[in-house]
């Protein structure tokens, strides 16, 4: 059965519609709803009839869904009431929502109808609305025009590959600065298709939070197959931001621009980007002040680090909560638990009940967000994205399970009120809707001042102004301003009151820094869970909370986090706030040549910073790369000023320097993710030859089987492949090509050449992937004389997953000839066989290798993680040179971890010597083996993660490894220096949950360390003097765009040993490069504190790995809201 009314028009927005559904709601009168409700347990406001008998008795007033069966008695949406989905695309021709999605008529000539007559309503259907139906009898359109597989369905994308004339091909009709945008946009393809292109390694996932969402609701009941979703009546509109749930801020910001001039009350964002440009900050702060409500996933790494760009201002933070039965058809005793591939933390705002991970929450909620808009514009009210935000927060279902409830259904631990585990509640839209149509419409708030997760030192900041937003639709108003300690705070002090009339714009209170009890972040113990990390690291935070209540007694609320540490060694000037996210890692270089480094850096904006140890800028310096063309400045979001395009591009490689010119003097190199490398030189002038740009790929390149991109993920490296004095740079390519360019911009040697797996003669090469898949390389390459031989190899992997996802792929070539190294390319499985995890940065081989001569004989031995790997140090022909431990039976005495087991992930390996032997030993962090287990399960289930160092002669665990590490790691590598003074090295290490850490070789914590930075580190520290005082720095950047340094009591004129993400400045990886030495602090100014001129270091639990094994498939091949809608 068709549910799209036949009543509505645009025309008539502000007339209300009868409900679609009457009677609905009442568990006496099922017949009254959509078939097979019973089933659809997210749905409604009453227990299912298997878990009447086994629920907890709360739940039995509160029932096991949102109440959209209570909500479409009112409204099952409107056709004006438009929803945005950024994401992978969309299936056309899907019958659920080829009726549902949005036609720009200001792109199409109208339709000709029945009668050959042309509708200027486009309304041939005389139904009130504009959608695919109304060209059903135009003899123009040909079914098969589209790209996508449904030949014999008519869907928009038969539309947007219609030729039309002159008149409308490939002209902006609208005006709106987008060519064509017949139905949304594809801002991944950069075209007007926004098709999800594969079925595939998630390509439906943007299809299937359509699904979720707003399907059709045709087709219902045990023999249709059909789905309904939480809006059946609301429009869709789709954005293609990637290929997956994994994509970057540029285009996620695009996508918000484009869907709040196109008129979208929500954008669903259940993506995590890889970056947060300032103008993604922009469009955010835009989609709020225009109505549009933005909604984010929190994650499904069942984790705690802040995920963009769900964490920005205002956007609806929310995570997936189900059952805690087996599955939907077995008895539960709750359906209040959390499914642990969601995140938490707090940030947290709603939680949704969904079948699917957070992806599935978001789609529920902006459901939800269209019921209530709906429900409004049919009373002529006309809401703000604040008053909806406010509207769900205060009708939810409050989450809270005594401790004998949460012991019973192994739920995590809830609050009365807001928690970090379930934010304010379960989203509840019967009631939201019902509080609407008696006028209970609240006063909104926000908080804009000071940022999430801002850090004030008490020794520099004395009070810190909270500024804010308050408005209400009666005449008058109160509020207080309130502070609590931690991120759950269990008392509360009063900051301010007041009460006013009319619109509130400025400081609402002051907090003072001094109030706060301070004390040093510790080291984990072994015994360490979940909720006692939380609280650990947290213990610097201060939340505040603003409440309002307005004439009539409604009330808004609106909360923040930020946090108070001191800290004697951070270095005067930092932290310094680069205005984008920094997700590469800082390197050092001595620009002046003064013998003190500087501080280089790309950001997510596109620019390069070079700072100096005081963070004064350099210079000439930052610089700049060029804008991007494919960025539609002409739209409103733009054109008006209210949002700033920004570069379009961005950096999340690691720059390099190193003199590729043979001038002598050094240039920084940098690649970025739309494709281009650039050079600079010292005084920040461009290099001539430069940006030189990656080759990429068509839209036929990429299908299934061919999951490319266009740009650099990985750091370029520096180093002279051919003797001439002048450094080549190397780079691994998103569009699946190995690149080597020269000084001059140009292609060098064989390069680019295609990397893929040639296959293995033993299987006669069945598991080949050249000349049938290809992927990308998000890698930073190694290169290095591994074999001794005088010449170079490059070392690098893909993101290909071998033999349907069985391996992991790994190359050595000689650099010269591009040829494979004997021994190479290697397969390298993980465990049970399974490569992939995530998309784009979880597949295949997604870590760097590096290398290092272990026992002195020359040769170079090679570390080379692969994803859900444990592997071997390898010799330079790909044989095992020594066989290193994963396993708890290994660990060694003193260690801090409670975990079975430790896989890699997404960390890079280095190198150096910890236990004074003269040799280099062999560091690498991972994920603990019960983490990965967990991520499918619905229970409280502990794990821990951690950074393992093993002896590079023995190959065991050194003494007091390994060391617990806070959140799941990406991309990080330790580095390796003396920065306690005593003599001898530390790794220093940073972690997605905050801290940075510095251990000695036996996993003592270096004095005055970890230190607190507040925020998500995905780059690696780099050590080296900065400020000229003899004594090495720790430089650290975080994602959300500040960059830390600290003074530590190392010397500077020690060897470091392994001083940045990829051993040294140029990215090399490999540890027999040296790093030039500075000089020390003069005798005279030396102090006991800070250290002596001494030598250097150089003279519990049991897994089952039958369950884990079918845990990880079960992970490998989960879908979004697939499986909620399959249930």
């Amino acid at each position: 059965m068709s549910i799209l009314p036949l009543f509505l028009s645009i025309a008539s927005a502000t007339v209300p519609i009868s409900p679609t559904f009457p009677g609905c709601g009442n568990p006496e009168t099922p017949e009254l709803c959509p078939p097979d409700m019973n089933g659809d347990w997210e749905f409604i406001n009453y227990i299912p009839d298997i878990s009447l008998s086994s629920v907890r008795e709360k739940e039995l007033e509160l029932g096991s869904g949102i109440s959209a069966n209570v909500a479409w008695e009112t409204s099952t949406g409107r056709w004006d009431v438009l929803l945005a989905v950024a994401d992978t695309g969309v299936e056309w021709h899907h019958p659920e929502i080829v009726n549902k999605l949005f036609i720009n008529t200001g792109e199409v000539p109208p339709p000709i109808c029945a009668d050959g007559e042309p509708s200027e309503t486009y309304d041939c259907d005389d139904n009130g609305l504009t959608n695919i139906q109304d060209w059903t009898h135009d003899e123009r359109i040909d079914w098969t025009a589209g790209r996508d597989p449904g030949d014999a369905v008519l869907d928009p994308s038969d539309l947007i590959y219609t030729r039309f004339g002159s008149e409308w091909d490939g002209v902006d009709n609208d005006d709106n600065g987008y060519v064509d945008d017949i139905s949304g946009w594809d801002f991944f393809g950069n075209d007007n298709d926004p098709w999800h292109e594969w079925y595939e390694s998630y390509g439906t996932h943007g299809t299937d939070v359509m699904r979720e969402a707003a399907a059709e609701g045709k087709n219902l009941g045990e023999d249709g197959g059909g789905g309904i979703g939480i809006c059946p009546n609301c429009a869709i509109l789709p954005a293609r931001i990637g290929d997956s749930f994994v994509t970057d801020g540029q285009r996620a910001g695009e996508a918000i621009v484009f869907s709040v001039d196109s008129g979208a009350v929500a954008v669903n964002l259940a993506v995590g980007a890889l970056s947060n440009p300032s103008m993604t900050v922009g469009a955010a702060s835009y989609a709020w002040d225009n109505g549009t409500l933005l909604v984010g996933a929190a994650g499904d790494e069942n984790a705690y680090h802040h995920n963009f760009p769900a964490v920005l201002d205002n956007v609806v933070y929310v995570h997936s909560i189900r059952y805690n039965s087996a599955n939907s058809r077995a008895p539960a005793y709750s359906y209040m638990n959390t499914w642990n591939c969601n995140n938490y933390g707090s940030r947290m705002v709603l939680v949704a009940p969904s079948g699917a991970c957070a992806t599935g929450s978001c789609a529920v909620t902006t459901g939800v967000i269209g019921l209530i808009h709906s429900a409004a514009r049919n009373l002529g009210v006309d809401l703000s994205a604040g008053e909806v935000y406010q509207l769900m927060i205060q009708t939810v279902d409050d989450i809270f399970l005594s401790d004998d409830e949460v012991e019973f259904a192994r739920a995590y631990p809830s609050k009365e009120g807001w928690d970090a585990f379930y934010g304010y509640g379960r989203v509840n839209v019967g009631e939201a809707v019902a509080a609407l149509v008696e006028g209970d419409i609240p006063p909104v708030v926000t908080v804009d001042s000071p940022a999430w997760y801002a850090v004030f030192d008490p020794a520099v900041t004395n009070e810190v102004s909270i500024e804010g937003r308050i408005s209400a639709r009666t005449n008058g108003y109160s509020y207080v301003v309130e502070a609590g300690f931690g991120h759950e705070p269990a008392a509360w002090t009063e900051l301010a009151n007041g009460s006013h009339e009319g619109d509130f714009d400025g400081v609402l209170a002051t907090f003072n820094t001094a109030d706060i009890p301070l004390e040093q972040i510790e080291e984990a113990d072994a015994r360490e869970g979940i909720v006692e990390r939380l609280e650990r690291v947290n213990k610097p935070a201060v939340t505040i909370r603003v409440r309002v209540t307005d004439d009539d007694g409604n009330e808004g609320e609106m909360r923040k986090v930020f946090y108070v540490t001191p800290d004697e060694d951070i270095l005067p000037g930092f932290p310094y706030d680069m205005k984008s996210s920094g997700e590469s890692s800082p390197i050092l270089v001595d620009l002046d040549d003064d013998g003190i480094l500087e501080v280089l850096i790309g950001n997510a904006d596109g620019d390069v910073l070079a700072l100096h140890g005081d963070g004064t800028a350099v210079e000439g310096w930052p610089v700049r790369i060029d804008d991007r063309s494919g960025v539609h400045r002409e739209s409103e979001g733009y054109a008006s000023g209210d949002v700033d395009p920004g570069t379009g591009d961005a950096f999340t490689a690691t720059v390099a320097a190193g003199d590729i010119d043979g001038d002598g003097e050094v240039e920084i190199v940098g690649a970025t993710l739309w494709g281009g490398i650039y050079a600079w030189n010292r005084d920040g002038s461009r290099v001539e030859g430069f940006p030189f740009w990656s080759i990429g790929r068509t839209p036929e390149e990429f299908d299934t089987e061919h999951t490319y991109d266009q740009g650099f993920t990985g750091a370029p490296t520096l180093r002279d492949l051919d003797g001439d004095g002048a450094a080549e740079i190397v780079a691994a390519g998103g569009d699946g090509r190995l690149y080597v360019v020269d000084g001059t911009g140009s292609d060098w040697g064989p390069y680019p050449i295609e990397m893929c797996f040639p296959g293995t003669a033993e299987r006669d090469f069945e598991d080949r992937m050249c000349g049938i898949g290809g992927d990308r390389s998000i890698v930073s390459p190694m290169v290095a004389d591994v074999d001794a031989d005088g010449a170079l190899e490059i070392g690098f992997g893909t993101n290909e997953a071998v033999d349907d996802g069985r391996y992991s792929a790994s190359y050595l070539i000689d650099a010269a000839t591009a040829e494979p190294e004997p021994g190479w390319p290697l397969l390298e499985s993980g465990l049970i066989n399974e490569a992939a995890l995530l998309p784009l940065i979880g597949q295949g081989h997604p870590s760097s290798m590096s290398a290092a001569d272990v026992d002195g004989d020359g040769d170079l031995e090679i570390m080379n993680p692969v994803m859900l790997g444990q592997t071997e140090l390898l010799s330079h022909d790909g044989t095992v040179h020594l066989d290193i431990p994963y396993h708890e039976t290994d660990w060694s005495e003193g260690h801090n971890v409670d975990v079975p087991s430790i896989v890699q992930m997404i960390n890079n390996p280095s190198f150096g010597d910890l236990d004074g032997d003269g040799l280099p030993d062999v560091m690498q962090g991972g994920a603990g083996a019960l983490w990965v287990a967990s991520l499918a399960m619905t229970q409280h289930y502990d794990f821990q993660h951690a950074v393992i160092a093993w002896s590079g002669v023995t190959g065991e665990i050194l003494e007091g490894w390994p060391r617990q590490i806070e959140d799941i790691q990406f991309l990080v590598a330790p580095a390796v220096a003396d920065i306690s003074g005593d003599g001898k090295n530390e790794a220093i290490y940073g972690s997605g949950g905050y801290m940075v850490y510095a251990w000695d070789g036996t996993g003592q914590v270096a004095e005055g360390w970890p230190k607190f930075t507040g925020h998500w580190i995905l780059g690696s520290p780099a050590v080296g003097d900065i400020d000229g005082d003899g004594y090495l720095d720790v430089v650290i950047s975080t994602r959300e765009g500040w960059i830390h340094a600290w003074s530590t009591n190392g010397h500077a004129d020690q060897t470091i040993e392994w001083a940045s993400l990829h051993h040294d400045a140029a990215n090399t990886g490999d540890h027999s490069v040296p790093i030039p030495t500075q000089a020390g602090p003069p005798a005279a100014a030396e102090s006991p504190s800070k250290g002596c001129s001494c030598a250097s270091a150089g003279d519990g639990n049991t897994a089952s790995w039958v369950w884990f094994g079918m845990i990880c498939l079960v992970w490998r091949r989960r879908k979004l809201a697939t499986a909620a809608l399959a249930e």
